[in-house]
């Protein structure tokens, strides 16, 4: 089965960018950090997530409809699927309001908690980057509330661009990837893929 389209565009992104550091929130089962890892390049990737600290009330508050997965069995499937000897990874598990620092690195990608309260945090914690990418951003329909969910309201008043894949979200409305840049290098070469 194929990823939803927004994120064939963001790992071309990533392969364009070339990052030497990379910063996930929201690690999740792992997939994304083994997909940028097994681009090749010479990368120092850090994970963050609940993991198993993930509950019930925090899938309720945090718009979460995945099942959760232990930081150890992260690891492992991180460990044995990633075939690129110069891709090194850290998970950190806990709650990013307390775990997550002012952080510059080449490309953030925020896709953890949904909530804007946790959306804006992460992105606070992370927008000196160089290349900035939060998931959910919501278009449309679907009785979405874009002002609890999504980075919609987070990013507003910020120069960003739009992933060009739309993809549909149960319930109606789409969804797709923003991205800034914080380098105007990077913004030229990427723009193609964006425009």
């Amino acid at each position: 089965m194929l990823p939803p389209h927004r994120y064939i565009t963001f790992l071309n992104l990533v392969n364009l960018c070339s990052p030497k550091t990379v910063c996930e929130v929201g690690t999740w089962n792992g997939f994304r950090a083994i997909e940028i890892g097994n681009l090749g390049h010479k990368m120092d990737y850090i994970g963050y997530d609940l993991f198993e600290d993930a509950t019930s009330v925090t899938d309720k508050e945090e718009f979460n409809v995945k099942p959760h997965h232990t930081q150890e069995s992260v690891k492992q499937t991180i460990k044995s699927l990633t075939k690129n000897d110069k891709f090194t990874f850290k998970l950190v598990k806990g709650n990013t309001r307390k775990t997550l620092k002012p952080t510059k690195v080449d490309l953030a990608f925020i896709d953890g908690g949904h909530s804007i309260e946790t959306i804006r945090g992460d992105y606070a914690m992370l927008k000196d980057s160089s290349v900035v990418v939060l998931d959910d951003y919501y278009i449309g329909g679907g009785g979405l509330d874009i002002e609890r969910f999504g980075c919609n309201n987070v990013i507003s008043n910020n120069k960003f661009y739009l992933f060009p894949d739309k993809d549909p979200v149960i319930g109606g409305g789409k969804v797709t990837m923003a991205v800034m840049f914080n380098d105007v290098e990077l913004e030229e070469l990427c723009k193609p893929i964006l425009l």
